[in-house]
């Protein structure tokens, strides 16, 4: 009985070592390509006005409100 237990427990333990192991090779990796793929602030504009006519008319506010979050995190995490 205890056999059985243990053999489970080492199969857990060793699947969340290698969940953790890819998870710290990967996170690099993922960190860069974040930073080099950051929007120009000059576009935040261009996108915010696209997302408005993608709305339609009369904009329902959801639309609106999606675009007004969109474009406050782009201004956000925008590269100058």
């Amino acid at each position: 009985m205890l056999d059985h237990h243990a053999r489970r427990l080492i199969r857990r333990l060793m699947i969340l070592l290698v969940l953790a192991a890819a998870l710290l090779f990967a996170s690099p990796g993922t960190v860069e390509r974040k930073a080099i793929a950051a929007t120009p602030c000059e576009q935040c504009e261009e996108y915010y006005n696209s997302c408005l006519i993608g709305c339609g008319d009369p904009a329902p506010s959801a639309c609106l409100f999606h675009c007004e979050w969109s474009y406050d995190r782009c201004l956000r995490t925008c590269t100058p």
